[in-house]
């Protein structure tokens, strides 16, 4: 084998090495790149999970997810930028009340209520909601926490995993919208 061929070998080893350890990164944090989503069942059974999340106006203070579907019910989360950075509760601006298993459209989710774990109001918002138009992604979470159900816990309601997405060989069930906000005159 020429030395030609070893580096090239070792070169394409070590993006692929690179692009596995990226895509496992953002799994991990739950966040997809939507580059190389697939589905991640080839024999056409149901996911657990689903989600759509449409690019849309607000008054910035309620977002509508489209439609979500959870086999075992549970809430949807909406995070800010925050959770590019990292911040996995403190990213959280919204959050519906418990759904029931199945499938929801058009889900009104408050911005800045009580059930947000966002320590306060992050880049392009204050207490009263967004002020400008910025990114922000859906993910739905299993009801986990026994007899308060009703309540949104995310120490212990965990994101569905097993979903149509994946990144690399980790499946992720989330969605990214650009919320244009329009406030209300």
């Amino acid at each position: 084998m020429s030395n030609h061929t070893d580096s090239t070998t070792r070169l394409v080893s070590r993006r692929k090495v690179i692009s596995a350890s990226a895509a496992g990164l953002l799994s991990a944090i739950g966040l997809s790149t939507g580059v190389t989503a697939r589905s991640n069942n080839s024999k056409g059974t149901e996911h657990a999970a689903t989600i759509d999340i449409q690019n849309q106006r607000s008054d910035g203070e309620v977002v509508t997810t489209a439609s979500v579907t959870m086999a075992d019910g549970g809430f949807v989360s909406i995070h800010d930028r925050r959770r590019f950075k990292g911040e996995i509760l403190g990213s959280i601006i919204g959050i519906t009340e418990s759904l029931e298993p199945g499938t929801h459209e058009n889900v009104p989710v408050e911005l800045f209520t009580d059930a947000a774990t966002a320590p306060g109001p992050g880049e392009g918002q204050d207490e009263d909601g967004l002020t400008h138009t910025q990114p922000l992604l859906a993910i739905p979470h299993r009801n986990e926490n026994g007899g308060a159900g009703d309540t949104f816990d995310g120490s212990e309601d965990g994101a569905y995993r097993d979903g149509p997405k994946q990144i690399g060989r980790f499946p992720v069930v989330n969605d990214f919208a650009t919320v244009r906000v329009e406030p209300s005159r």
